[in-house]
């Protein structure tokens, strides 16, 4: 496993350090000489010691690969980052609850998306519509409006 990987800081203490994969949702604990990759079986609470992690039962190409999700005022997106062009910017307040099937995740107001390329579970909502990378998937306030009515 020599791939390049976002992940977010969850936790540390003297001997581990614990980082969240958002991609797989999964956890990377790293110890001293040794970067093991956890499942989550169960969250309790906020903090690692919330967390109960097992062995892996997919191969890493299989957890790497795993869809994400977004729920996005009722409808679902499948994407790694999503960035949402709003209507005006009353419509950021309905979407600031919007969430991927994933742990920890990302929602911003106006952000520049090249800057979240290598990122994922991102959402950039924004009134304008700009182009983007590749990782994110371009989506419209008024398209999931209409397709909720």
């Amino acid at each position: 496993m020599n791939d390049k990987v976002f992940v977010i800081l969850i936790g540390s203490s003297v001997d581990k350090t614990y980082l969240y994969y958002p991609k797989g949702d999964a956890v990377f604990v790293l110890k001293k000489d040794e970067v093991e990759l956890m499942e989550i079986d169960e969250v309790i609470g906020r903090a690692p010691a919330g967390l109960k992690l097992s062995k892996p039962k997919e191969s890493w190409n299989e957890i790497k690969s795993r869809r994400v999700v977004w729920y996005i005022l009722e409808k679902e997106i499948e994407a790694d980052n999503v960035y949402l062009v709003l209507r005006d910017d009353t419509d950021y307040k309905r979407i600031e609850n919007s969430s991927p099937n994933r742990l920890k995740y990302f929602v911003l107001k106006d952000a520049n998306p090249e800057e979240y390329k290598d990122w994922c579970c991102v959402l950039i909502a924004s009134t304008r519509d700009v182009e983007v990378p590749s990782s994110f998937k371009k989506v419209f306030m008024g398209e999931i409006i209409r397709s909720n009515s």
